[in-house]
């Protein structure tokens, strides 16, 4: 990385010298799904006085020994980041996370074994839980809470406010002119199906992400029924595009899946479009109708006022308590699901909504109304820098054995760029989180200024094509 590092961290240093506050590292796995929302944040924090760095957590982990040392905000504290979070406590960061994934339904055991890493978990210095049943869930993990898990909320909940939805209007005016009236169907099938053939998981094959119990029953059966859906949902397809030839329909796998099967499903139907563009939200404000099955974009949809359809031809007592299947119009045939999808349409079907359906909300999200879950987080993170909790002392040893030690990591990972069927290849990293051009961040803080009469002389600078400094001047 050669010259190339040196300037990024001549920006990132020059763009720190007149700021006093800690810096704080807000990494972003998948750009459709979570840069909007961290980018809210960092203009909330940035309002406070803090130098917010906002960008691609590849990009951010590479280039990590070039940032100073400050507050780095986690996406999850799975086994994966184990390695991450060793290096950027030595090199001095306090690590404090939420989980992207919380709100997915799982028992407190289960949750544990896929979503936490016991090393990973003892390093997070505060957890930020997006409702009442994920911070009791943390609260209740195998081993030591190593600090306050505060109930916030989460910034991708405050995208979907009324006074902020309009900040995707223009894409969703955009998506309107494209495809007209058009089906959306939201796939989760990544271990499935994933980008990377490699990482596929099918029924009878060992996953590496249930550590601790890779052959339980439980999970063995689970396995099968997803994977009977997904055929479920490839079948789906062409009976769609057929009984609606008027309307487009148009599948967004999830950001990890292969696109390949999703077209050959489509076959020769022109109404069939298989596309991962964007964030969710403008595609769901503009469609008719969504179907999904056990997928967040259910309950994305049903906070956005979409009407919504959870297909369900492969059922089980998970997929019946499964948060955005209860909050859907839930149908377990295809026959009942197209007359659904037509009732939508033509608008002879209503939206489900009852204060007994938003009451199942309650539990799983904090900061519904009232304050942002990101002022939340920002105030939280604030009292943290007054009372001296941020930043850790690192001696110069530990410091160089961090540096050596990410500089070794980032070699390994440039070795696998080239190579297709690792999962840090080059083409997989950009279908996640592709180049970002100054202009649009910049064009994003403007709609979030204009929306909330907010955060005036909050500006924007590049440090690298995925990595961008949020500060007030």
């Amino acid at each position: 990385m050669g010259g190339a590092s040196l300037a990024f961290s001549e920006k990132l240093w020059r763009g720190m010298s007149i700021k006093t506050k800690t810096p704080i590292i807000l990494p972003s796995e998948t750009w459709a799904r979570e840069f909007d929302a961290k980018l809210l944040l960092a203009c909330c924090l940035a309002e406070r006085g803090f130098p917010v760095y906002v960008g691609c957590k590849n990009t951010i982990h590479y280039n990590i020994t070039s940032f100073p040392a400050g507050l780095y905000l986690a996406k999850d504290f799975r086994v994966s980041s184990d390695v991450m979070f060793a290096i950027m406590k030595r090199l001095g960061h306090t690590i404090m996370a939420w989980d992207e994934e919380a709100t997915l339904p799982f028992d407190q055991d289960e949750y544990h074994i896929i979503r936490t890493s016991k090393f990973a978990f003892s390093q997070v210095s505060a957890f930020f839980a997006w409702g009442p049943v994920n911070q009791e869930t943390l609260e209740a993990a195998p081993y030591p809470v190593p600090g306050p898990v505060y109930l916030t909320g989460n910034p991708r909940r405050d995208l979907a406010r009324p006074e902020i939805r309009g900040y995707f209007q223009e894409e969703v005016e955009a998506l309107r002119r494209r495809f007209g009236r058009f089906i959306l169907i939201n796939s989760n099938f990544g271990k499935l199906n994933h980008f990377v053939e490699k990482e596929v998981v099918r029924p009878g094959d060992v996953d590496p992400g249930l550590r601790g119990n890779p052959n339980s029953p439980k999970f063995e059966k689970k396995g099968e029924l997803k994977f009977e859906l997904y055929k479920h949902f490839l079948k789906l397809v062409p009976e769609l595009a057929a009984k609606f030839p008027d309307m487009q329909l148009v599948i967004r796998p999830h950001p990890s899946e292969s696109h390949a099967s999703w077209k050959q499903a489509g076959g020769e139907h022109k109404n069939v479009h298989v596309l991962y563009e964007g964030h969710v939200y403008p595609w769901l404000l503009a469609s008719e109708v969504m179907i999904h099955s056990g997928c967040t974009t259910g309950m994305e949809g049903y906070l956005l006022d979409t009407p919504v359809v959870s297909y369900q031809p492969v059922s089980s007592t998970q997929s019946e308590q499964n948060l955005p299947n209860q909050l859907s119009h839930r149908v377990y045939d295809l026959k009942t699901l197209m007359a659904a999808v037509e009732g939508y349409a033509s608008g002879d079907l209503a939206l489900q909504k009852s204060d007994e359906i938003d009451a199942l909300v309650t539990p799983y999200i904090a900061c519904q109304e009232d304050e942002l879950a990101s002022d939340k987080i920002a105030s939280i993170i604030d009292e943290h820098e007054t009372t001296g909790k941020l930043g850790e002392h690192s001696p110069a040893a530990k410091k160089l054995l961090g540096w050596a030690s990410a500089k070794l990591r980032a070699a390994k990972k440039r070795r696998d760029w080239a190579d297709p069927k690792h999962k840090s290849d080059l083409a997989f990293d950009q279908h996640r989180f592709p180049d970002l051009p100054l202009p649009s961040v910049e064009q994003g803080v403007d709609r979030f200024q204009r929306l909330l009469t907010r955060f005036q002389g909050v500006g924007v600078s590049k440090v690298h094509d995925k990595v961008f400094l949020i500060q007030k001047s």
